[in-house]
C-alpha cells in the first residue's frame, strides 16, 4: 500500500501509474490533512510507503515515525527523505512483472473527503478503474482528444481526479494542467496563457460564485465542467 500525500502536480500521475504498475495499491491523501489526520488515514490503510509533496514532508515524516512507515520518499527535495526523482533512474528491468486478476486484485483506495464524519475508505478493484473509465470516454461526456487543454483543479487523490480527470486526459493524449491549488486570483491568468479549452473542478458555492463573476469579466470560450451535477445528468 502506498499512500501519495501530494497536490495536483505532474509529478502524481508517474508515482500513481507507477505503483499500479507493479501491482500495488494506492491510496490518496488530501494534502490539506493534519499529521494526526494523515497518521489516522495511513494506519487504516496499513500503509507501507509515504510518497509526499515537499512542502508536506514534515508532516509525512511525522506520520511516519508514530507508525514505524519506513519509506519516505518526496516529489521534490528534502534534507531528510530520498526525492522520487531517485526512484526514475532505476532501471526498468528490476520492476517486477505482474499478473493481476482485474475484477479482484484492489487497484485503488481512495477516501471520502469526511464531511458527513470521518473520512471513510472505498475500495475499488482494476476492473472498476476501466469500468468508470468507460462512462467517462462515453462520446458526450468529456470529449478530450490530442488537442484538448484540460486545467485541473479536481484533486488527484480523490477517485474522480485519479481515473476520470488524470488518467483520462493522458490517455486521451491532452494536454494536462495541474493545479495544486484553486486560487480564483490567478485563475484567468491560467486559462488566458494556457488557452484552456475544459476546466475540470469541484464547485462548492463560494467557488462557483468567484468563477462566474471572473468568466464574466473575460471574453473567453470555455467549457466548464460542473464534475458532480452534470456527469450525473448525462448518465441519468
Amino acid at each position: 500500500m502506498i499512500t501519495i500525500f501530494a497536490p495536483n502536480v505532474p509529478e502524481f500521475a508517474l508515482v500513481f501509474l507507477g505503483v499500479l504498475q507493479v501491482g500495488a495499491i494506492v491510496s490518496g491523501a488530501n494534502p490539506h490533512f493534519t499529521t494526526e489526520e494523515l497518521t489516522n488515514q495511513l494506519k487504516e490503510v496499513n500503509a507501507k510507503c509515504i510518497v509526499a509533496g515537499h512542502q508536506l514532508a514534515h508532516r509525512a515524516k511525522e506520520a511516519a515515525q508514530e507508525l514505524g512507515i519506513d519509506y519516505v520518499f518526496v516529489i521534490g527535495e528534502d534534507d531528510e527523505c530520498e526525492s522520487v526523482s531517485v526512484l526514475l533512474k532505476e532501471d526498468e528491468s528490476q520492476f517486477p512483472r505482474v499478473t493481476l486478476n482485474p475484477k479482484e486484485e484492489v487497484a485503488i483506495l481512495p477516501f471520502s473527503t469526511g464531511t458527513g464524519g470521518l473520512p471513510k475508505g472505498v475500495i475499488l478493484t482494476h476492473h472498476n478503474l476501466i469500468a468508470l473509465g468507460c462512462i467517462v470516454n462515453a462520446e458526450g461526456v468529456f470529449n478530450f482528444n490530442e488537442n484538448s487543454k484540460i486545467l485541473a483543479t479536481v484533486p488527484f487523490n480523490r477517485a474522480f481526479g485519479m481515473i476520470a480527470v488524470l488518467s483520462l486526459s493522458l490517455h486521451r493524449g491532452s494536454t494536462l494542467i495541474s493545479v495544486p491549488r484553486f486560487d480564483q486570483n490567478k485563475l484567468l491568468h491560467l486559462l488566458q496563457d494556457y488557452k484552456v479549452s475544459q476546466f475540470m473542478i469541484n464547485l462548492s458555492k463560494h467557488v462557483s460564485n468567484a468563477i462566474d463573476k471572473r468568466l464574466t469579466q473575460a471574453d473567453l470560450l470555455i467549457q466548464v465542467r460542473l464534475v458532480r451535477k452534470r456527469l450525473i445528468e448525462r448518465l441519468v
